[in-house]
């Protein structure tokens, strides 16, 4: 669990179920709550083929 620390804005991930209890009860820490991202899908860009250049030798 994640919890911040209002006065040092210091973010700490607890471990020990002791510890937890503690935060919960120190008016200093609050809990913060983890978003998972979902990946973003992107659309590959569509390229055109390039044109082959001809060179002309006299």
């Amino acid at each position: 669990m994640l919890y911040k620390n209002i006065e040092t804005g210091i973010v700490w991930e607890i471990k020990s179920d002791a510890h937890i209890t503690r935060c919960e009860k120190d008016s200093n820490y609050e809990k913060v709550e983890v978003k998972k991202e979902t990946p973003k899908k992107t659309n590959p860009t569509k390229t055109s083929p390039k044109k082959a250049t001809t060179s002309t030798e006299k």
